[in-house]
């Protein structure tokens, strides 16, 4: 599994050296990086390391930011005829050169397509469902402190209540990650990002940043397939809900998400 090529492509625009949208490319997503063009011309490529965020979005959620500055090149027309004829198609926002080019794929939804991404990666990668061993470099004292506070405080069965005993128990759950626990760490994540959502909303700033933690928890682990599902799920509520003040979440998100799709990454 070298290649994985998306066929029928347009450029809709985003990048100052190709304003114009241009029709009838392909997409190649390799080992090396990503590549837009054509038979007989490349017109944009980037490697892993340098490719900064990610999107796949619904021509529907790219036409709700129209008049956002981060969109200004979209030719929208293209995006207006794909959706007149009932096409489930999507549309890629790659970070290349601090800028983000678009891309409109006919014919593929964003569930399909964000599958086909995500199972390419795990098969070029060899990712293995199981998880890591944490960072070797952490004092063993640190592993028996939360061990400890985590004992003290009952952590796993009290409620929750308010956003700071919510920011104390993820110091808790990253107190256990870096050490090397990441069963305890996961098991804690889990129940802070549900009780979070239960509690304030799943769009919340600090939910979201439970739930961005829990991403990340996910994907140092070594679990892949679940940290790029939590990170859309993450995007798709905030997109629905229309919150603006997540930049940074969003942001955060987004890097994870290249960075997850590059098979040479490894936790």
């Amino acid at each position: 599994m070298n290649r994985l090529r998306v066929t029928g492509v347009t450029y809709l625009g985003g990048h100052p050296r190709h304003p114009r949208p241009i029709e009838g490319l392909r997409l190649d997503v390799t080992l090396a990086g990503l590549a837009v063009g054509g038979p007989l011309r490349s017109l944009l490529s980037v490697r892993w390391p340098s490719l900064a965020w990610l999107y796949v979005l619904t021509v529907g959620d790219v036409e709700g930011k129209a008049h956002s500055l981060q969109f200004e090149f979209l030719n929208f027309p293209n995006l207006t005829r794909a959706r007149q004829a009932g096409d489930a198609a999507s549309v890629i926002g790659l970070g290349i050169d601090d800028v983000t080019c678009w891309l409109l794929v006919p014919r593929t939804s964003v569930p399909e397509l964000r599958t086909r991404l995500a199972s390419w990666t795990l098969g070029a990668a060899g990712a293995q469902q199981q998880a890591g061993m944490g960072d070797a470099d952490m004092p063993e004292q640190v592993a028996l402190q939360a061990i400890a506070v985590w004992r003290a405080t009952d952590l796993g069965r009290q409620p929750l209540t308010d956003r700071n005993t919510l920011h104390h128990r993820l110091a808790v759950a990253e107190q256990h990650r870096r050490s090397g626990d990441l069963l305890s760490a996961l098991t804690l994540l889990q129940q802070l990002a549900a009780q979070a959502i239960e509690t304030f909303g799943a769009t919340d700033r600090a939910t979201i940043v439970a739930r961005n933690n829990l991403a990340f928890a996910l994907a140092v682990g070594g679990f892949r397939h679940e940290a790029i599902e939590a990170y859309w799920e993450i995007l798709d509520d905030l997109a629905a809900s229309g919150i603006v003040d997540q930049t940074k979440a969003e942001a955060f998100a987004r890097q994870n998400l290249a960075r997850l799709h590059d098979p040479h990454w490894q936790p």
